[in-house]
């Protein structure tokens, strides 16, 4: 019976392995074939309902008379034993098994047996299948219906695979076996056909079909292409330096800064100019060879320098050097500057040259107790206080008497001055005011 066995199982492997089918046992856990000799149950036999068997040996006697022991890893996780095989009468019973003890004096006994198996499919363990058995009915390992052959793929039926099967080449489908549902297997072909054009187009919460965008649509800031999928940016049309003319997408260098190639400085990239609406504060030398407008409502500060002179605290600002007039919409800041070629139509602050002025007053201590005095100072029309200070001697009077002097911009045209001195100190007192254009 083993040998048929044998004989039998070889071509349904080749031919189920042609297939393309997992080959291994899948229902009842992983079984491996196995061929061995004829058996007996030991001493007194079993009952019907025992769930051990205890035989004479298990295993397989070698050509050189070395008998070589049988163990559950030779079996898998399930054996298979058939009990009085061939009998007519009712006693051939179908057995599994899940262990296997070898014991030191040859016997062997088969553990978590499952008994009365069926015949046909489902194959399952049935009380009327179970017989009792004398010492010394024969067993043999068999491939059974119940727990070895339908365990085998067949070319017709159904199939559920429970394992993992491994394939070394791709299994071959028919081209009719179109994918209905997503646990299904496509072919190539009807995985190229909907790949694209069946795919779902991108958004921001979908994976899905994407298409390239070209500098103008990125300039353009245009959604989707002509296939109807999301645009995304390649890296063709990034740069950290443009080389040619053209849309690009603007990167940061090494250092992590725009290069200055991205700044328009002609009149045909930037044709009105650029228009600053707030404040601006140039810290370094600044270059204006152009007409330059400011027209900005707030404060321009010229904290530096510019080509044609310096501003704030520096050499003065000539603007007769250029050919161009620069022209002051908004307040500006500078000192020691001129304003030749220069429109200053907004508030210019702190321009020491000929439109600022120097405004004085006096006031005679009373040689009261205290002594005081008083005085204020006020620019001409059109002009506004920028600074200011007193000067003079006081004569000494009481001296345990303290000095209050106070001397601020007490409105934006005017400076004060108020002293308080030791009893009856006298002495004449200068106020002074810097005054400069509104």
């Amino acid at each position: 019976m083993q040998f048929l066995a044998k004989i039998l199982i070889a071509p349904l492997i080749f031919v189920m392995s042609l297939a393309g089918y997992d080959i291994q046992p899948k229902n009842l856990g992983a079984q491996n074939a196995t061929g061995g000799e004829r058996y007996f149950i030991q001493g007194g036999g079993i009952s019907a309902s025992q769930t051990t068997i205890n035989l004479t040996k298990l295993g397989y006697t070698q050509p050189g008379g070395t008998y070589a022991k049988f163990t559950m890893q030779n079996f898998g996780d399930l054996g298979c034993m058939t009990l009085q095989p061939g009998n007519t009468s009712g006693k051939q019973e179908f057995v599994s098994f899940t262990g296997v003890t070898q014991n030191s004096d040859g016997t062997a006994q088969l553990t978590g047996v499952s008994r009365g198996l069926e015949r046909y499919s489902p194959y399952s363990a049935s009380t009327t299948l179970q017989t009792a058995h004398s010492g010394g009915t024969d067993a043999v390992i068999s491939n059974s219906p119940p727990c070895f052959y339908q365990n085998y793929a067949t070319l017709k039926n159904d199939q559920t695979f429970s394992g993992i099967s491994t394939f070394t080449i791709a299994p071959i489908i028919g081209d009719d076996a179109l994918s209905t549902s997503t646990a299904q297997v496509a072919t190539r072909d009807y995985v190229n056909g909907v790949s694209f054009s069946g795919g779902v187009n991108a958004s921001e919460i979908v994976k899905g079909v994407i298409e390239l965008a070209t500098g103008l649509e990125a300039a353009s800031s245009t959604s989707a292409g002509s296939t109807a999928g999301r645009l995304v940016l390649p890296a063709i049309i990034a740069t950290s330096s443009p080389y040619t003319q053209g849309n690009y997408v603007p990167i940061t260098n090494a250092r992590g800064v725009l290069g200055p190639q991205f700044i328009a400085t002609t009149s045909i990239d930037v044709p009105n100019g650029y228009t600053y609406t707030a404040n601006q504060t140039f810290g370094g030398t600044n270059s204006f060879t152009g007409a330059t407008s400011f027209s900005n409502s707030g404060t321009t500060t010229f904290s530096g320098g510019i080509s044609s002179g310096k501003l704030f605290g520096a050499p003065y600002f000539n603007a007769t050097s250029t050919t161009a007039t620069s022209t002051f919409n908004g307040g500006i800041i500078m000192q020691y500057a001129t304003t030749t070629n220069m429109t200053v139509s907004g508030t210019m602050v702190g321009a020491i040259g000929s439109s600022h002025e120097i405004k004085t007053g006096t006031c005679n201590l009373n040689a009261g107790s205290p002594s005081l005095c008083s005085v204020t100072v006020t620019c001409s029309a059109g002009k506004v206080v920028v600074g200011g200070g007193v000067s003079g001697v006081v004569a000494a009077g009481n001296p345990t008497n303290t000095v209050d002097l106070d001397s601020y911009p007490s409105a934006s045209n005017t400076w004060q001055v108020d002293f308080e001195g030791p009893n009856g100190s006298s002495a004449t007192l200068t106020a002074y005011a810097v005054c400069v254009n509104k």
